[in-house]
This record gives structure tokens, sequence and C-alpha cells, in this order.
């Protein structure tokens, strides 16, 4: 280090010269009042730090106990709601007892939406739930970049894997005996048995903050081995490229026999828009959409913004003998700026 030193010579002229600093020497530091206080510095910083972290985890958990308690009010809402919930379950029970759809052993949900701040997020994931214990399905994943860590802890409540990579809807099945996966499947991030509150009985409608439905690994589940084949894709209002994606992902007789959605009523999008569009933009829609059985949700719900377009979608034994997969499934072209992908 270099100090300065200004003095005045005889001729009034200001003359700055250098003064050397030496350093001190290695062995002489760590000792005297200035040293002995930096350390307590640090130590008192590093002791905020960690309770600074303490905090942050003991504010997670309150904001999830929360959530937990805005998610029961939510559940009674929507069960109580103009006959809502009569119209579910036979809705449900209609698909259990329909030969040709596919009886799921998985659910995977992309496009939630940030269920720690969004109402509408709230109630799909409400219905992602009820719907996963009427079904009897023990496993459930879900993706969507917006997930926040809040939104992770809350979902991680429920025994839901968090997908951690965003394959923009390329998720193809690999279809074996007695189990049906993503051959390209996205790494997870798993609940963790700790983080399982213990739940009350679902026909109870407890008003304490737990969370409104029990963990799916807390599921009665049979003695003998699970050999459904089949997997429910829950997708509620994604953009029509994530859609495309998805289906030319999975585009063969063994993979869409054994895919269900519930996700955007894709006829839908051939009344609304010029068939030419949808065949050069996302083609695979158009050639699936009218061989699906399409069962919608009901209309009666509390907000016409959270299930409006939403139906079951699948293809029957009969219809996949009628689409030509001899060829590679179509790729859209689109401008990416008018249609975004998950």
């Amino acid at each position: 280090m270099v100090k300065t030193e200004t003095t005045i010579d005889s001729d009034g002229f200001s003359t700055v010269s250098r003064i050397k600093y030496r350093a001190p020497l290695a062995s002489t530091l760590g000792k005297g009042k200035k040293n002995r206080k930096g350390r307590q510095t640090l130590l008192q910083g590093a002791n905020a730090h960690d309770k600074e972290c303490g905090q942050e985890e003991e504010t997670v958990e309150h904001q999830v106990k929360n959530l937990n308690e805005t998610l029961n009010s939510r559940k009674r809402e929507i069960m109580g709601h103009g006959g809502w919930a009569a119209a579910w379950e036979e809705l449900v029970v209609s698909l259990k007892t329909d030969s040709t759809f596919p009886n799921p052993s998985r659910m995977t949900c992309f496009g939630l939406g940030p269920v720690s701040t969004s109402r509408i997020a709230q109630c799909q994931l409400l219905l992602m739930l009820d719907l996963a214990q009427k079904l009897q399905i023990n496993v459930l994943e879900a993706y969507d970049p917006v997930f926040s860590t809040l939104d992770k802890s809350l979902l991680s409540t429920y025994g839901i894997d968090i997908i951690s990579e965003n394959t923009h809807g390329h998720y193809p099945l690999s279809i074996s005996a007695g189990n049906s996966q993503t051959s390209i499947h996205p790494s997870t991030e798993p609940a963790s048995d700790d983080q399982l509150p213990a739940c009350p009985s679902d026909s109870v409608l407890s008003s304490s903050p737990v969370p409104p439905f029990p963990p799916v690994s807390l599921h009665p589940t049979s003695t003998e081995p699970d050999t459904r084949t089949a997997h429910l894709f829950y997708m509620p209002h994604c953009p029509r490229t994530l859609y495309q994606n998805f289906l030319a992902s999975n585009w063969s007789k063994s993979q869409l026999g054994s895919i269900a959605l519930l996700a955007n009523e894709f006829e839908g999008y051939l009344t609304r828009e010029p068939l030419k569009r949808l065949q050069k933009e996302v083609p695979c829609l158009p050639l699936i959409a009218p061989h699906l059985t399409t069962k919608s949700l009901p209309l009666n719900f509390i907000s016409n913004d959270v299930i409006n377009d939403l139906a079951f979608q699948w293809v029957s034994a009969e219809s996949l003998a009628k689409i030509d997969f001899s060829t590679k499934a179509p790729v859209g072209n689109i401008d990416p700026t008018k249609d975004e992908i998950l």
C-alpha cells in the first residue's frame, strides 16, 4: 500500500512525495484487537446467515400450512357448488365402467401453473388429486416451468414427484408388460417420506390445516401387482404446440392406445380455426381429433375459467385401426411468437 504526503517548497509549489507502507508479517495476522473483532464479526455474520436459512425453511413450512387451509376451503366450495360434485362423480364412474377407457396407473400433469398464488391452479390441483383417488392412481408427477420452491414443497405434501427437465412436450411412452413409462423420462425430484403429513380420511372435510387429500403413497393399495399399462396426462389449457409435440412423440398404435388425456377438447380447434392452418402448424391435432372418444367435464363449476373446454379424450382400439401409422408423425410448423411452448 502507498500513501502520499503533500508539502510546500520554497518556491510556493506543492510537492507530492510517496510514503511506503509495510504490510504486516504473516506471523502477526490474527493477533490484536482489530483482528479479533474481525473474526467476531465474521462469526456473527455466519450465525445470522444460518438463522436466516432456518427462518426461511420455517417460513416455507408455515406457507404450506396456510395453503393447505386455502385448499381445504376451496375443496368445500367446489364440492358444495350447484350439484357439480354429483355430476363429477357420475363422470368418473362412467370412465371406470367404459371398457374402451385406458385404465391408468400413472398421472402426469403439465401446465398446472403457480399453485401457491393462482386460484385456477389450486382448483385444477384439487381435481387432479380427487381424480387420482377415485381412479386409484398411485404415481403422480408434475411439471411447469413457473413452479416456485413453495409450489414444489406444496405438491410434495401430496406425494407428487416434480419433473425437473423441460422437454417441451416430447414425452414418448415405452410400453412394457405391466408398466408404462417415458422412454426419455426427465429426472424427478421425489417427495421424501418425512414430508408427508398425517392426513384425515377423505370422507371427513376437516378445517384443520392439513392437506385436503392424502398423499398418493398413503392410498390403500392391493397386494396384487398393478398390471395396468395406461398413463393419464392431465394438461389443462396448454398451448397447442405442447399437444402437438406430445402426440408426435407418441405416434404409434401401442402408445396412443395406452394414453388418456384430460386436456383442451381437440375437436374444438377444428371448429374455431381454419383446417389448413391447423394442418400446417399442429398437424397431429386434426388427424387424431375425429378418432377420439370424448367426455367433457361438467359445466356447472364454481368458475368457468378453471375447467372450461377440458375433456377426457382417448383413442379406442377400434378407432386406432383407422389411423395410418405407416409414416412418421407430421411435424408442425408454427411461429413460436404466436403459440408459446410450455
